[in-house]
């Protein structure tokens, strides 16, 4: 689907909208889980890029209905997993997890999905 810059997701026939919200929410739910699963082991890079994965899906999904803040937070938080990625056993990982459900709140509400 290409959608023009301006786009908003208020423009998009109602029965399209609802069908990808209902995408969405089993999107956010799915980050959620890898969320707890990467609290819980926070150097895992099969989590890791399992979050890498579902999180550049949202950046391209999002941004075609005109979820622009959604699209440059999943942006944002690709590049994060990718330096993760990088370097797994880096510093910080215990925050890795409290990142990735902030990240999954933040989204939820760009997303509108309450």
């Amino acid at each position: 689907m290409n959608v023009e810059p301006g786009h908003t997701p208020d423009d998009l026939p109602p029965g399209l909208l609802e069908e990808y919200l209902k995408s969405a929410r089993t999107q956010v739910a799915s980050l959620a889980e890898i969320a707890d699963r990467l609290a819980a082991s926070p150097r895992d890079t099969r989590v890791l890029d399992a979050l890498r994965r579902e999180v550049h899906k949202v950046h391209g999904s999002a941004g075609s209905y005109g979820f622009w803040d959604a699209s440059r937070l999943a942006a944002d938080m690709e590049t994060t997993v990718k330096a993760w990625l990088a370097n797994p056993e880096a510093g910080g990982g215990a925050e890795r997890g409290a990142e990735a459900h902030r990240f999954v709140t933040s989204l939820a509400a760009a997303l509108r999905l309450g």
